[in-house]
C-alpha cells in the first residue's frame, strides 16, 4: 500500500458518502447552539436605555471635560439625589455603570444615556440626572424661568429624555444567527477531523499501481467496462481458478457482489465459469457448498448443490451450515479438494468469494487451491491497516495478494 494521502476532492466525496451522519451531527449542532443562544436570550436582565441631548454654551467638549463630566454624572451623593428625586429604590452602584455622556470631539452637545430593566424607570433617571448634572456644572435652562442668574453656564436640549420602546442589550434575532453559523462552522471542524483521522483508503492513488487490477465505480456503463478490463487481466494471466477476498466483516457484501458481476461477466464472454460462495459462516436455507463438501461421494450429482443461471454460468451457494467450528476442518478437507480438482477440469475458470482474512482462517485455506489471489479495497471504508494485516496474514502461509480491484460503492 502507499502512504495514505488524501486531497480536498476525497473531503468532498468524504462528505456526500457520509451526508446523513453530517445531516445528524448538524442538527444536534444546531439544537444545542439555538438552545444556548435562546437561554442567553431568555436569561438576560433587558436594559432599557433613555438618552437626552443637551447643549452647553462654552464648552465644547474634549477629552478633560468629559473625562470631568463622567466623574460628576458618578458622584455618589449625586446619584443617590437623582434615586431620591425619582421616588425609586434603586442601586447607586448598579445606576453608576449604567451612565454614561458622550459629545462628539469639539462639540457642545452631550448626550447622556441611563440604562435600567424598565422603560418608564430609565426616562424618569434620566430626567433627574440631567436637572442634577446641570445644576453641579453651574448651569442652568435658558427656558426655566425660576432661574435668572446670568453668570451661570446657559444649557438647553437638543432632546428631552426618551421613553425607550425595546431593550438594546439583547439582539435575540443576531445572536440566533451567531448560533447557526457557529454550528455550521463547528459541525464542519467535526466532520473535517473525523475525515482526516480516518485511516480507510480515501482514493486509489493510495494502492500501488501494479497492484491494481482495475477499478469499478457505481456507474452501470463504467462498471460493466472496467469489469471486462478486470476479466482481460485475469485472462491474459491465465488464472484459472481466482480467490476473491476481503480485509474486514464490512467488506464482504461488496465482494460478494464483486464475484458474482466477475462470474457473469466471464460467462457472457463465453467461458464457462462457476462462482463458489466460500463464505460458510454465512447459513442460506438451501444446500450449497458445505453440504457438497459433507456429503461428496456419496452418488449426489453436484449439480443438486448448483444453480445455473446460464448455460455458461453456474453457482455453488454456501449452503446450511451446520457447525461454524467445523469450517476450517471441511474446506481443508480431501473433499474440498477433490470437488475443487473436478471443477477445474469441467470449467473454464473457477471464482471462489470467501470471507475476510483477517477474522477467520477459512480464506487462507482455500488459498491453497486458488491460481490467483485478489483483494477487495471498498474506497472510504476498508481500512489500511486491515490491508497490511491481510498481507501478513497470505505471507504467513507462503502466499501473496496478486492485485487489489477498487470499487467505489454507492
Amino acid at each position: 500500500m502507499e502512504e495514505n494521502e488524501f486531497y480536498i476532492s476525497d473531503f468532498f466525496t468524504y462528505c456526500k458518502r457520509n451526508v446523513i451522519y453530517i445531516f445528524k451531527i448538524l442538527i444536534i449542532f444546531l439544537i444545542l447552539f439555538l438552545l444556548v443562544a435562546n437561554a442567553y436570550n431568555f436569561l438576560t436582565e433587558k436594559l432599557y436605555k433613555s438618552n437626552s441631548k443637551i447643549i452647553i454654551n462654552g464648552k465644547n467638549s474634549s477629552a478633560s471635560i468629559i473625562s470631568n463630566y463622567k466623574d460628576i454624572l458618578s458622584s455618589e451623593n449625586l446619584l443617590k439625589d437623582v434615586i431620591a428625586d425619582s421616588n425609586l429604590q434603586y442601586d447607586v452602584e448598579l445606576l453608576k455603570k449604567n451612565i454614561s455622556i458622550s459629545a462628539t470631539d469639539g462639540s457642545n452637545t452631550y448626550t447622556i444615556s441611563v440604562s435600567t430593566n424598565a422603560p418608564d424607570k430609565s426616562k424618569t433617571l434620566n430626567e433627574n440626572l440631567v436637572k442634577a448634572f446641570v445644576d453641579k456644572i453651574g448651569g442652568r435652562f435658558e427656558n426655566d424661568e425660576n432661574t435668572k442668574d446670568e453668570s451661570k453656564i446657559k444649557v438647553s436640549y437638543s432632546q428631552t429624555a426618551t421613553l425607550p420602546t425595546d431593550y438594546y442589550n439583547v439582539d435575540a434575532k443576531k445572536n440566533n444567527i451567531i448560533a447557526v453559523v457557529g454550528a455550521v462552522l463547528v459541525s464542519f471542524v467535526v466532520v473535517f477531523i473525523r475525515f482526516y483521522f480516518d485511516d480507510s483508503i480515501k482514493n486509489s492513488t493510495n494502492v500501488k499501481k501494479d497492484k491494481l487490477i482495475g477499478k469499478l465505480n457505481s456507474k452501470k456503463y463504467d462498471y460493466i467496462e472496467n469489469l471486462k478490463l478486470i476479466r482481460t487481466k485475469f485472462e491474459l494471466r491465465q488464472a484459472k481458478t481466482i480467490l476473491i477476498t476481503c480485509s474486514s466483516e464490512r467488506d464482504e457484501e461488496e465482494t460478494k457482489k464483486l464475484a458474482l458481476s466477475l462470474a457473469d461477466s466471464f460467462g457472457k464472454d463465453d467461458k464457462k465459469t462457476l462462482l463458489i460462495n466460500a463464505n460458510l459462516r454465512n447459513s442460506q436455507n438451501k444446500k450449497g457448498y458445505y453440504n457438497l463438501i459433507e456429503e461428496y461421494n456419496l452418488s449426489k450429482p453436484i449439480e443438486n448443490y448448483m444453480v445455473s443461471f446460464s448455460k455458461t454460468f453456474d453457482l455453488i451457494d454456501s449452503g446450511i451450515t451446520k457447525d461454524n467450528d467445523t469450517i476450517v476442518e471441511m474446506l481443508n478437507s480431501k473433499n474440498n479438494k477433490k470437488i475443487i480438482k473436478s471443477m477445474k477440469d469441467k470449467y473454464d475458470v473457477v471464482i471462489i468469494s470467501s470471507s475476510n482474512v483477517n477474522d477467520y482462517a477459512d480464506t487462507m485455506v482455500m488459498s491453497d487451491v486458488a491460481d490467483e489471489i485478489a483483494l477487495v479495497i471498498v474506497e472510504g471504508q476498508t481500512k489500511v491497516k486491515k490491508v497490511e494485516e491481510a498481507q501478513q496474514n497470505f505471507k504467513s502461509v507462503n502466499k501473496e495478494i496478486e492485485g487489489f480491484i477498487y470499487v467505489v460503492a454507492k
